[in-house]
């Protein structure tokens, strides 16, 4: 499922699939966009988003569990593309950490 707002999409995929998206927030005041999406352990995964109109050049970031994982910028320039993909955080000068779903650890005692 694709998340729009405006001129823009946004969408998770694992192996190329589109993820589910649930419980999509638009907060205007912050001009942010946000979902949750249930995770697969163990595999990577990547942020897609769209500018349709392409206006002005847009730059777009990534948050994972609230923390910032850096962004892309779509350019205006009709000879580039209207797209950006993020997959992978940089850890260092020279190091990527690529977006991977970790192993879920439930404590307490609740039924799921």
């Amino acid at each position: 499922m694709v998340l729009f707002l405006d001129e823009f999409s946004a969408w998770v995929t694992i192996d190329g699939q589109e993820l589910q998206e649930y419980r999509p927030q638009h907060k205007p005041k912050k001009n942010l966009l946000a979902c949750w999406i249930a995770s697969v352990a163990g595999k990577n995964f990547q942020i897609h988003w769209r500018d349709s109109k392409r206006h002005t050049a847009t730059d777009g970031h990534c948050r994972i569990d609230g923390n910032p994982c850096g962004g892309k910028v779509i350019s205006c320039d009709a000879d580039k593309p209207a797209f950006a993909i993020k997959s992978y955080m940089r850890t260092g000068p020279t190091t990527l950490k690529p977006f991977k779903f970790s192993d879920v650890q439930l404590t307490g005692t609740s039924n799921i």
